[in-house]
């Protein structure tokens, strides 16, 4: 490479993310006024093609605050869940991810407890979906109901629900409402919300106010217990955390856009 691009201030950022190979066809390139990957130059065939992820999982763990939010929620959650169920509860944050509404919810069936979350002063509402394996073993250990070990192993296959009996319904209500107190704690140092049941549904693809393709940020819940283990989404679109996207980054970006000449024009 010619010693104007090895002084060119942005070369050691380059380093880090590009090959000499790459570089030499981008410089090429932009010497030519264009980029053919078509032609004679063999330095241009070595440009890596960059694969987008399904789903749009563009995102994928670049909340990091966020991801620390979750965690502190889930050690809140474990010792209310612990109080409330009369047993230990393990609870763990799984990565956060960013992906369209319909990808989260194409593997859940319904009916399942899809609770509806108000988080003030943000706009708009979350989404906690409590799946049937979590709520089973809530009741279990809710009404110290400890099933034949072989029940569940004698069936090929998982029963189809239908409806939830009050008591689920009840018992589900009492774990939401205990988990909430979890969440202002937790989000106190980025920004301080108060979070409240605004409603429920049983089919999380109706009646929540998100469609297929809005853009949300998933925090998956493991919940533990001396028995088994569960899980709960807690869905948050981006439109309700828009406003506090930066904070939730938890970083900026290290060049401003004033003094990067190079880049203003892209």
């Amino acid at each position: 490479m010619s010693e104007d691009v090895i002084d060119n201030p942005l070369d050691e950022d380059a380093q880090a993310l590009l090959s000499d190979d790459e570089k030499a066809a981008l410089m090429a390139g932009v010497d030519a006024g264009l980029i053919d990957n078509e032609g004679d130059d063999h330095a241009l065939l070595d440009i890596r093609p960059y694969e987008i992820r399904p789903d749009a999982y563009i995102n994928y763990g670049s909340y990091p605050r966020l991801q620390g939010i979750c965690q502190e929620m889930a050690k809140r959650m474990a010792t209310l869940w612990t109080t409330l169920l009369r047993g230990p509860v393990a609870v763990n944050a799984e990565e956060t991810y960013a992906a369209t509404y319909s990808s989260v919810t194409k593997d859940v069936p319904a009916p399942v407890i899809t609770n509806l979350i108000s988080m003030e002063p943000l706009p708009g509402h979350a989404v906690i979906i409590v799946e049937n394996d979590l709520l089973r073993l809530l009741v279990e250990m809710f009404f110290g109901y400890n099933p034949d070990p072989g029940e569940s192993e004698s069936q090929s296959e998982p029963k189809v629900r239908q409806q939830f009996t009050a008591g689920e319904l009840r018992v589900c209500e009492l774990a939401v409402e205990r988990l909430l107190p979890s969440v202002t704690p937790s989000w106190e140092k980025t920004l301080p919300v108060m979070a409240s049941i605004k409603g429920r549904e049983f089919d999380p693809t109706v009646g929540v106010g998100l469609q297929p393709k809005d853009d949300v940020i998933v925090c998956r819940f493991q919940v533990q217990t001396e028995m088994r283990e569960g899980f709960l989404n807690w869905i948050l679109p981006f439109s309700q955390i828009a406003q506090i996207a930066d904070e939730l980054e938890g970083a900026e970006n290290a060049r401003a856009d004033a003094g990067d000449p190079h880049w203003r024009q892209c």
